[in-house]
């Protein structure tokens, strides 16, 4: 019986955002492509329960802070 994808209740603000699992991730794919380890996911997301169990649908937190914008002066 397939369960209910897994939501936070909120991710802290500024963070770079929410990112929803899709067929073929596995916890390590998703730190690569955030440049983040696998480490700081797993702590970001208490909700996930078992990392290794992650399914379509699941939603995670992406820990980092959203850069700011590059200014040139000429």
């Amino acid at each position: 019986m397939a369960r209910a994808p897994r939501q936070p209740q909120s991710c802290p603000p500024g963070w770079l955002g929410r990112y929803r699992v899709a067929t073929g991730d596995n916890l390590i794919s998703i730190a690569r492509f955030f440049r983040r380890s696998p480490s700081q996911l797993r702590k970001a997301n208490p909700h996930i329960g078992n990392p290794n169990q992650l399914v379509p649908g699941d939603v995670l937190c992406v820990p980092g802070n959203v850069p700011y914008p590059c200014v040139i002066l000429l």
